[in-house]
């Protein structure tokens, strides 16, 4: 196998971020406020509810560009605000244990990484540089970049038309039946599916596994051994 595309949240990084707690919209207040707003919780959570709405369109494949939204809240600071959202609302972030290892393993070997993404790049693309992950990939894709997500095949056939992949070569690897394997599927290329969530084998072999290996561990670590 030569190209390996990765899923990133829940597959490479473990996150878990909470956007509802009332904690969370008093810091971003206090934050705006002190920038010359004046904002109150209810009022902002339902400003940015609203904004996000106005954003989405009927197409269930259509991912917004959250930037959007924070440039109508908080206007010159968008791109620190983005920055504070995130962090703000993240109980913690970081990569599985064997992350960097497989990453490193595959590009010593001459493979081709590349990331898919349902996900915000304000988001994303800092949180990659933090990790220390962004120069392993050969390219990124993120969806709000592309205005499309995953599951949607056109998604994946993007990143595969422009670096001319060839589906019996290429490899997705993700923790999600419903987007990253499915997608696989869709394309035509063999998925991996990771275990992070802790799925038992009869969740797992309940869906239709056609083409999926399963990482049932949900270690990484796995699949350096699996296509030699």
């Amino acid at each position: 196998m030569k190209n390996y595309i990765f899923d990133l949240y829940g597959t490479l990084i473990d996150i878990h971020t909470d956007e509802q707690s009332l904690s969370f919209w008093k810091k971003l207040c206090v934050y705006l406020n002190e920038r010359g707003y004046s904002y109150k919780e209810k009022e902002l959570k339902e400003l940015y509810l609203n904004l996000v709405h106005e954003e989405e369109n009927e197409d269930k494949f259509y991912e917004i560009e959250l930037m959007n939204v924070f440039k109508k809240i908080a206007g010159q600071y968008a791109d620190e605000f983005a920055l504070y959202f995130r962090k703000a609302s993240t109980d913690y972030i970081t990569c599985f244990k064997n992350t960097k290892k497989v990453l490193e393993y595959l590009k010593e070997e001459g493979k081709h990484v590349y990331l898919l993404s349902n996900a915000q790049a304000c988001f994303t693309l800092p949180e990659l540089k933090e990790l220390g992950l962004y120069d392993y990939f050969d390219d990124i894709f993120i969806s709000s970049s592309y205005h499309i997500k995953k599951p949607h095949p056109s998604f994946l056939e993007e990143l595969m038309n422009k670096h001319h992949l060839h589906k019996e070569e290429s490899v997705m690897i993700g923790n999600d039946f419903t987007t990253d394997m499915a997608i696989a599927k869709k394309v035509g290329i063999t998925g991996v599916f990771l275990n992070t969530d802790g799925y038992s084998k009869e969740d797992m072999h309940s869906h239709n596994l056609e083409g999926v290996h399963l990482i049932e561990s949900g270690d990484l670590i796995e699949l350096v051994s699996m296509f030699k």
